[in-house]
């Protein structure tokens, strides 16, 4: 008895589905089923971050309403590619006053922590890799007492970035030795990814 040669190859293709299927299930069970990457906290740093479009437009809102709040112009931000993760610490008598600025770090993958008190940043600093520091500056700042701060955070960690976030309203930032100030949301974000990033 012959087989019809039309059976045979619709035979063999039928076979041919059923194992791409087969394989298909199997690899969508496997891939639920598998945690994410697992790897050691101190070894965070090491880690690159992916900025993709979705992560720029993200990131580009959150600076923009930053803006909004701030009554400023809004300006563009080219962000990089890819950045390491990284940590900023924030020191301001009003910390929630930056809430969409700790947003855009967030998005980028850069964790914020924020406190009100100079012993307080000084112990996290002294505890924890931070990639710069951020503190909240305004007309009636003690540029001596800043600027004694800023030097007690150079003896912990002498490389870091340090940066004055001029307040909204604010038109004449202290002059501090050491202190970069900005005013605008976007070059405060862009100054601490573009460091992330100069590693990858």
């Amino acid at each position: 008895m012959e087989i019809d040669p039309g059976l045979g190859t619709l035979i063999v293709a039928a076979t041919g589905v059923v194992i791409v299927l087969g394989a298909l299930v199997v690899a969508i069970i496997w891939i639920r089923r598998s945690p994410g990457a697992t790897i050691p906290a101190e070894r965070l740093r090491e880690l690159t971050i992916l900025i993709d479009s979705q992560t720029q437009e993200n990131t580009a809102s959150h600076v923009g309403e930053a803006s909004i709040a701030r009554r400023q112009r809004r300006t563009a931000m080219p962000l990089p590619a890819s950045a390491h993760f990284g940590r900023v610490l924030w020191i301001d008598d009003n910390p929630d006053g930056s809430v969409h600025e700790s947003m855009a770090f967030e998005t980028l993958g850069i964790s914020v922590t924020k406190t009100t008190r100079p012993d307080a940043a000084l112990s996290y600093l002294s505890g924890l890799d931070y990639v710069a520091v951020i503190a909240g500056v305004r007309d009636d700042s003690n540029p001596e007492a800043v600027g004694a701060f800023f030097e007690a955070v150079r003896q912990i960690r002498p490389q870091i970035i340090s940066l004055g976030y001029l307040a909204a309203g604010s038109s004449f930032p202290p002059q501090i030795p050491g202190l970069t100030i900005v005013s605008d949301p976007a070059d405060l974000v862009s100054a601490v990814v573009t460091e992330l990033a100069s590693g990858t």
